[in-house]
């Protein structure tokens, strides 16, 4: 069965533009949950480290990229645990999709390579109005936070 029909399709905006994403190097995908973005850059010649907190989801990726025989690394961590590092200009693309943990943003920026790219999607304050998330704090918008622009 293909990825579709298992719900690990990457996002749309992801694939196709993928022509933006240099042609190898070192990707991070940020609470991967079951690791669709994840295996989509370990096919495409990144060498990638998924991290989510479920350490079931975590232990399920690592089988398949392993039966795949993909270079890919999943870690269980809980990202919204305190001060989290992630690398000091260790990845060439950093991934997060459907998460938004604003803390997080400077690890992710310290993260990047000098000219890495981060793609970053995430719902706006207008997704509460068509479902789950609803918590502002977990929505794109005006400033939450007054130190937030």
């Amino acid at each position: 069965m293909s990825d579709a029909h298992h719900g690990l399709a990457p996002a749309a905006w992801l694939v196709g533009h993928r022509g933006l994403l240099p042609a190898s190097g070192r990707a991070l995908d940020v609470a991967c949950g079951r690791g669709r973005h994840a295996l989509w850059l370990a096919r495409h010649g990144f060498e990638t480290t998924a991290i989510d907190r479920d350490r079931e989801a975590v232990a399920a990726l690592e089988g398949r990229a392993r039966a795949e025989g993909l270079p890919l690394t999943a870690m269980a961590m809980d990202l919204e645990a305190g001060a989290v590092a992630l690398g000091e200009a260790a990845y060439d693309v950093v991934v997060v999709v459907h998460y938004l943990h604003r803390p997080l943003f400077p690890a992710l920026l310290a993260a990047l390579r000098p000219g890495g790219v981060l793609v970053y999607e995430t719902f706006t304050r207008a997704q509460a109005a068509r479902g789950r998330p609803t918590n502002p704090a977990f929505l794109l918008g005006k400033a939450v936070n007054p130190g937030w622009k």
